[in-house]
């Protein structure tokens, strides 16, 4: 794989990690807000979990998606 190969595929991991980071913030913070609703008594709203829920399923695809672009190997198909 020459340079530019390899300068794609660190892109590439570089962006999912990035969008895992943010996945986990927004997992972290929803998670936070719900649990002080719920130590205060105070409704949750079926959206707000939803929310929490989405984020979650984010987290796990983008950990994912991570170690798929760290491990795979590129291999070449020669007719």
């Amino acid at each position: 794989m020459g340079f530019g190969g390899s300068l794609l595929r660190f892109t590439s991991t570089f962006l999912y990690a990035l969008e895992f980071c943010c996945a986990a913030i927004i997992l972290g913070a929803y998670s936070y807000f719900l649990a002080v609703l719920s130590n205060h008594k105070l409704p949750i709203a079926q959206q707000w979990r939803a929310v929490e829920g989405l984020s979650g399923a984010g987290v796990v695809y983008t950990i994912f998606a991570v170690l798929v672009r760290k491990f795979h190997r590129n291999e070449e198909i020669t007719h």
